[in-house]
């Protein structure tokens, strides 16, 4: 949590500012349907009596014009979602995320690796085409995944029991960095313990140039 603080803030902080911008953009929405409706309702009535529609659709035309492009929710962390939700971010116009988590047993236990293939490919940058029922076909395309999971030696060991086969055999393991630090369990005395400093600072400075 200490190592990727500053994205989490990022993430309150884009998701504050989405939800504003998002209530504007309903509340223009339902201000134009409005406006919509009486000028199709005047146009309606023009082309009953024969008179000169000319200037009723142009206004039409002025009001598709003004209407603005919904706000781009920017998400860049997943941590507990399904699959379903991730390929829907990446069908927008934000294209780059990471499953990350310093508690990951939700997602070794939950859904979001329940489809390591879509991960695969994901990870490799690949073209993949997503369709739903009553729904056009997406494409995710030029999009960026990346995976930080920490998780406790035990639940990691559980996951492998139960899928480790799967995800060997299907590559998932094979493009993932794995590293098991030397337990302190029973060793964390007060005495000497060391506290962040200066290379973590910079760590997060370099972290935020980036995600900006």
């Amino acid at each position: 949590k200490l190592l990727m603080e500053p994205l989490y803030q990022q993430e309150m902080l884009l998701y504050s500012r989405h939800k504003n911008e998002l209530t504007t953009w309903k509340n223009k929405e339902e201000l134009l349907k409005a406006q919509k409706k009486a000028l199709l309702s005047k146009l309606n009535k023009e082309l009953r009596k024969g008179a000169d529609e000319s200037e009723t659709l142009r206004q039409l035309e002025a009001l598709q014009k003004n209407r603005g492009e919904k706000p781009v929710r920017y998400k860049f962390i997943f941590n507990d979602a399904t699959t379903a939700a991730i390929k829907d971010q990446l069908c927008g116009q934000w294209r780059s995320v990471g499953i990350m988590s310093d508690e990951a047993g939700i997602i070794f236990d939950g859904y979001t690796l329940s489809e390591l293939p879509f991960i695969n490919k994901m990870w490799d940058g690949s073209v993949l085409s997503v369709d739903r029922k009553n729904e056009p076909e997406q494409m995710i395309e030029n999009a960026r995944m990346t995976l930080s999971l920490m998780v406790q030696p035990g639940l990691f060991d559980r996951y492998m029991e139960r899928k480790g086969s799967v995800a060997r055999d299907s590559g998932f393991l094979a493009r993932c960095l794995i590293s098991k630090p030397a337990t302190t369990q029973g060793k964390r005395f007060i005495n000497g313990a060391v506290t962040p400093g200066g290379s973590l600072t910079a760590f997060h400075e370099r972290l935020m140039e980036l995600a900006r």
